[in-house]
């Protein structure tokens, strides 16, 4: 049995990343499926980073909203669970 998952995402980087995966020879559907099973397996670790040339596909609002949580979380204002 499957099931779909709704999230949302800017259309700019929607279509960045497709873009990606139909150069890799996947559909994005695949991409994700195939990083959630990595996940799980723990094969796949999630954390921030920040790279200069990553902020293109992110609007200006995202970039505020990015720096704004990073800075929260830096003071300690942020408690990461694992």
């Amino acid at each position: 049995m499957t099931t779909q998952i709704m999230f949302k995402i800017e259309n700019k980087l929607k279509k960045a990343a497709q873009k990606r995966a139909k150069k890799e020879g996947i559909t994005l559907s695949d991409f994700y499926q195939s990083a959630t099973k990595s996940f799980v397996a723990g094969r796949l670790n999630v954390g921030l980073t920040i790279e200069d040339d990553s902020w293109d596909n992110y609007t200006k609002r995202s970039k505020i909203n990015f720096k704004r949580g990073l800075a929260d979380l830096k003071a300690g204002r942020i408690k990461l669970v694992r």
